[in-house]
């Protein structure tokens, strides 16, 4: 209770177009938001580092920012371990990740990683934001 959980995912095609998909809910389940959105051309690494700075930028402007914290969940241990750990994170990604910190430095908010299995939905919403 008192927690919503932002599950994320990137994903990208075999010619480099890439989309990025997330759901938010809150402890029953229920679905408040989600997007699905096309990123263009770039890497899976880069779309799953984009899907948690926008899962981060949406909660931050919705009407639950003050009223809840968050927990944002990814499939993708590298992006993960690179928000816990700035120092891990390539220097190509590094403003993307410190954006995100930023959200993260009041103790409101966390972050972890989750198997595939876990993630299904931001992953059918992921890449329906490719087409």
């Amino acid at each position: 209770m008192g927690f919503l959980k932002f599950n994320v995912d990137g994903a990208c095609s075999q010619d480099g177009k890439c989309g990025v998909g997330g759901v938010l809910r809150d402890a029953n389940g229920s679905k408040l938001m989600e997007f699905s959105l096309s990123i263009g051309f770039g890497s899976a690494l880069l779309a799953e580092i984009l899907a948690i700075k926008l899962a981060v930028e949406r909660f931050v402007n919705s009407p639950w920012v003050n009223r809840s914290r968050l927990i944002v969940e990814s499939d993708s241990k590298i992006a993960v371990d690179w928000v816990l750990n700035p120092s891990l994170s390539s220097l190509l990604f590094s403003k993307l990740v410190q954006d995100i910190i930023y959200f993260f430095t009041d103790g409101r908010w966390a972050i972890r990683h989750i198997r595939r299995v876990q993630n299904v939905h931001a992953d059918t919403l992921a890449k329906a934001g490719i087409e």
